[in-house]
């Protein structure tokens, strides 16, 4: 994997970055091992592009925090910033020049920059998305739940079809189909209703198939989601409310589909 200009000083050790993901946390599966017992085992990650450097706390218990403000979404960084998790101290540079804040991908929070997180390399360099095709299904659950509390908490909100709202819910039903545990599409429709998400078209009718496999839909989040767009029907088009008219068809073809 190329290097990036990026570098990270712990003591005297310096670290060089290389473009993509880079996991920190106890766990010897972390590019970055560090023998810390106040880390979690897989603590946060730092993601390295051609234009920026970010990090994204992965549900830590201890937490993460930059410039000593804790990371409550995934943030910037820029070179000079001080990373502190557990009791290690990190502290950023760039070999070539500063790290630029994105004016254009770029959301603000407390004066911070909230930046896509996710990789340039697509689905397939995700750690999510390995730890899933891996069968790894208790460390996916965490990260996945991070990403679900970075999402929700992100300001402005972020929109359905964004990549990192796209990542979320895609890791969502994957947890559904690998598990086969109906409390991921109850999830997936929670989350709709609390970003204000309309499901897209390709989404909902995988879905579909999740919930005509699986028997179930794990909660109430499904009738919590129609009810939130009755609410709104007025804002649908014809093909929108077509589509909730399957949702509700599909649900009231079972009694055992609202049943946990």
């Amino acid at each position: 994997m190329e290097e990036s200009p990026y570098r990270i000083k712990i003591g005297p050790q310096e670290i060089v970055l290389h473009y993509g993901e880079t996991l920190v946390g106890r766990s010897d599966e972390c590019s970055l091992c560090l023998d810390d017992e106040r880390l979690s085992r897989v603590h946060a990650k730092l993601i390295a592009t051609e234009t920026q450097i970010g990090i994204v706390d992965l549900g830590s218990r201890n937490g993460t925090y930059v410039n000593d403000v804790r990371v409550r979404n995934p943030l910037q960084l820029n070179s000079g910033d001080r990373i502190r998790m557990g009791q290690s101290l990190l502290t950023l540079y760039s070999m070539e020049r500063k790290v630029r804040r994105s004016s254009s991908t770029g959301r603000t929070l407390g004066g911070a920059t909230l930046v896509d997180m996710s990789p340039q390399g697509g689905e397939e360099s995700d750690v999510l998305y390995r730890v899933l095709q891996l069968g790894r299904l208790d460390e996916a659950e965490k990260l996945l739940k991070a990403r679900v509390a970075n999402l929700v908490r992100a300001e402005p909100p972020l929109v359905v079809d964004h990549i990192l709202s796209r990542n979320v819910q895609g890791g969502m039903m994957t947890m559904a189909d690998k598990s086969m545990d109906a409390r991921w599409i109850h999830r997936l429709f929670k989350l709709h209703v609390t970003c204000g998400w309309f499901m897209s078209e390709e989404t909902q009718k995988r879905v579909e198939q999740l919930i005509r496999a699986i028997g179930r839909t794990g909660g109430d989040g499904l009738s919590a989601y129609l009810a939130h767009w009755a609410g709104r029907i007025k804002e649908l088009s014809e093909p929108r409310k077509a589509r909730l008219t399957r949702l509700r068809d599909l649900a009231s073809r079972d009694s055992n589909l609202w049943s946990e």
